[in-house]
């Protein structure tokens, strides 16, 4: 793939508009893992205190509840 990255800068304090193009002869696009989950968690603490916890996960790793509340206790001991 080929192609120009087009680059516009404009500076505030004199308004000079500068633009600037720029050949590539690759790029890197990212691929979408439909294998990879993420599930958000709210822990409340002592009745007053809401952690927000994000766990992310592979499909492939085949879980189990435990393994997901292993986790869980890794993340609110740091």
């Amino acid at each position: 793939m080929y192609g120009q990255y087009r680059s516009v800068v404009d500076c505030p304090q004199c308004g000079y508009h500068s633009i600037q193009f720029d050949p590539f002869c690759t790029t890197s696009l990212p691929l979408k893992n439909n294998t990879l989950k993420k599930m958000e968690i709210n822990y409340i603490e002592n009745h007053l205190t809401i952690h927000k916890l994000v766990i992310s996960y592979d499909k492939s790793w085949n879980w189990k509840m435990s393994d997901v509340l292993n986790e869980i206790k890794k993340q609110i001991s740091k």
